[in-house]
């Protein structure tokens, strides 16, 4: 097969996360260099890597009495298929409050691995209590001279493994629950504070801080197979279990993107795996047929 992977920018969420140790052969890694690593490897097949390539949306077309696919990106034309793999991941979710877009880039940030070090000796807050708030606390800890985590529930809801690290660094991070954040403050263009109203009490207060991490979860970037494939109310990618085929034949999923369970890098890279070993396949039937 010849073999094209287009994106915006290899990676995605795994290259912004600091630190993996669940991924098979490897006991610490960070997420940028385990990118780096993979880019390597395929750089030594004959696969093109074509990066950044925007892709603006899929066309379906005729090709010798069959059904092909063009990739369109607006500037540099189009890429023609027999078959696709979408494994276009997620987006950061917002908090929509005043302030967040106001203060974006001037404070406001959702990746604590990219802009975490611009907040040494300043004080900070991670709103989440999933895997990657409270990833963005510990790692905040590095740098900051305070660190908040924010959580609008009683309990974080993290694996064991990332609470015991939260617990352990509790002198480091005072944990906000029952937090429902109402606005992000700002002065003089850039980000001052962060109100928020406890749901127990129905009081509100303040937070005096420099950066305000947003990190509660993300939404698949789906987009591309609107119209074309069948999509859940979560607005991910419904694909056969079996072969990670979409409901339009030809097109395959893989990743955060799709209604696979449990959105972790190790178990995408194998619902990867087995789509191309699937597109394989179809395509073989293809030609027989």
């Amino acid at each position: 097969m010849k073999t094209a992977i287009v994106a915006g920018q290899i990676g995605g969420q795994t290259a912004l996360q600091p630190e993996f140790h669940n991924f098979p052969g490897y006991l610490d890694v960070d997420g940028y260099k385990l990118i780096q690593n993979m880019k390597t490897q395929v750089s030594r097949l004959d696969v093109d890597l074509i990066e950044p390539w925007f892709v603006e949306k899929i066309v379906l077309q005729k090709t010798g009495g069959r059904e092909t696919f063009a990739v369109v990106n607006p500037e540099n034309g189009k890429l023609e298929s027999r078959s696709i793999l979408i494994a276009t991941g997620g987006k950061p979710k917002y908090l929509n409050v005043p302030g967040e877009r106001e203060y974006a880039n001037k404070g406001v940030t959702y990746c604590a691995t990219c802009d975490a070090p611009l907040f040494a000796g300043k004080r900070t807050v991670a709103v989440g209590g999933g895997n990657t708030g409270a990833e963005a606390a510990l790692l905040l800890t590095q740098y900051a001279t305070k660190v908040y985590l924010l959580h609008r529930r009683d309990e974080l809801k993290a694996d064991e493994v990332t609470k015991e690290q939260i617990k352990a660094a509790r002198d480091r991070i005072e944990l906000v629950y029952n937090a429902l954040t109402t606005e992000i403050l700002g002065r003089d263009g850039k980000v001052s504070g962060l109100s928020y109203t406890d749901s127990v009490s129905g009081e509100s207060k303040e937070l005096a801080v420099d950066g305000v991490f947003i990190a509660i979860g993300f939404l698949p970037n789906s987009g591309l197979a609107s119209g074309l494939a069948e999509i859940n109310a979560l607005g991910e990618i419904v694909v056969d279990p079996r072969t990670n085929m979409t409901s339009h034949a030809g097109i395959f999923a893989a990743g955060d993107v799709t209604d696979i369970p449990y959105k972790q890098t190790v178990i995408a890279a194998g619902e990867a795996a087995k789509a191309v070993l699937a597109i394989y396949q179809w395509l073989l039937n293809q030609k027989t047929h």
